[in-house]
């Protein structure tokens, strides 16, 4: 139960973090300087990548047989392994820009805390996947 759980609420932390970081960025994204540029795109990067490979496994879950599996690994499974990888590393490489963030107040409040709980729950996501063996590592 908890698993599901933290899938929806990171499911729905990354639709709503999608808009918002794309609303920034068009909004007044290049007057940040560059590792406060770097982390708006780690987390962007990190919500689509979360975003898709939820929905993609969803839709793979929903949509197949599940013994499938005996005869090796779909192609949309292997995608969606694939994304679900990309999002760990973006979401590891994001924890060290939520610190620099913090230490150099290079956003307001409201998006450093954004920010914090976004790599906070993406954290929590892919222990999920790591826990699902969704991960290579």
């Amino acid at each position: 139960m908890l698993h599901a759980v933290v899938v929806v609420v990171a499911l729905l932390f990354s639709i709503f973090s999608l808009i918002l970081w794309s609303a920034g960025m068009v909004r007044g994204g290049g007057q940040l300087d560059g590792l406060a540029y770097s982390a708006h795109w780690f987390g962007l990067g990190a919500s689509a990548a979360a975003l898709v490979a939820i929905l993609v496994l969803a839709a793979w879950l929903m949509l197949t047989n599940p013994a499938l599996m005996a005869f090796g690994i779909p192609l949309l499974v292997r995608i969606a392994l694939f994304i679900g990888t990309l999002f760990a590393v973006l979401t590891l490489v994001s924890v060290p820009l939520v610190l620099f963030l913090w230490l150099r107040g290079a956003w307001s409040v409201a998006g450093r805390l954004h920010f914090s709980l976004a790599v906070a729950m993406f954290l929590l996501l892919a222990l999920v996947f790591w826990y699902w063996n969704l991960l290579p590592f």
